[in-house]
């Protein structure tokens, strides 16, 4: 099984660090972190979470030179480079509970997809590295409703020709947001392209499902590896999003690696 883990704040400690890296296959690198790469770290894949490099976004020169700043900055490209389908808007504004909230000009669907097309172009020509797109969750906000509808997810990564890093916790947050069954939502995702799955535990709050970045239990990751096994034919590379224990996140990804399967 592969396992390929962020880079988060529990790398901070260069003990801790080693531990991480023994208990995975390889690092997903969070460049804006600013976690300096130590000589045993091995990153198979760069995660961007900035907003300024939303994949649905017109990038400016301003931000593809801050990209190309991160990643020289940490010492090379990884074969993989994900990014998010974040927003339906333009500005970055964001509720108390870290929610986007409509703020400057909405983005027409087909201009959406121009720039996915025009960013992954650019990418794949500078790069040359394997481009995902990561769905995102839906809240009741007015800023999800578009990049979080299954078919416009399907078709922005279909249509661009790149893979999908999909995020199990942000579809069951999504489909339970939107009065859906999970598996009418994840029905309509283009799963035969996913290439990395995120795993975490969602929970539930007074306004719907929440993506709380939770432990999540092996039964979670072994349906979320079934799941995708079924449309790929092989075992995606799994990621568990937990930042809040560094032991507890070591154990869980040492009973992954001994007990993860990816049939029943």
């Amino acid at each position: 099984m592969k396992i390929v883990t962020p880079a988060s704040k529990l790398c901070e400690d260069a003990q801790d660090s080693r531990r991480i890296c023994e208990a995975s296959t390889s690092l997903e690198l969070r460049p804006e972190l600013a976690i300096p790469p130590r000589k045993w770290q091995e990153f198979s894949h760069c995660h961007f979470s900035d907003p300024l490099f939303d994949i649905n976004l017109k990038w400016d020169l301003d931000a593809k030179a801050r990209l190309e700043q991160l990643l020289k900055r940490n010492s090379g490209t990884p074969a993989t480079l994900s990014f998010h389908l974040a927003r339906d808007c333009e500005g970055i504004q964001t509720d108390r509970d870290g929610r986007y909230v409509p703020s400057g000009r909405f983005l027409p669907r087909d201009e959406m997809f121009s720039n996915i097309s025009d960013n992954v172009e650019w990418l794949t020509n500078r790069f040359g590295s394997q481009i995902l797109i990561e769905n995102n969750n839906f809240y009741k906000t007015g800023a999800y409703d578009l990049v979080t509808n299954p078919e416009f997810i399907s078709e922005a990564i279909v249509g661009s020709g790149v893979g999908f890093l999909f995020d199990f916790a942000h579809a069951a947050v999504s489909a339970h947001n939107l009065g859906m069954s999970f598996r009418q939502y994840v029905d309509a995702l283009p799963l035969d392209r996913v290439k990395q799955i995120h795993v975490s535990s969602p929970t539930l709050g007074k306004d719907g499902m929440l993506d709380s970045h939770e432990l999540p239990g092996l039964d979670l990751v072994n349906e979320a590896l079934v799941l995708v096994g079924g449309k790929t034919g092989e075992a995606p590379a799994i990621t568990v999003e937990y930042y809040k224990n560094v032991d507890i996140l070591v154990s869980f990804l040492q009973l992954l690696s001994r007990e993860g399967r990816v049939s029943k």
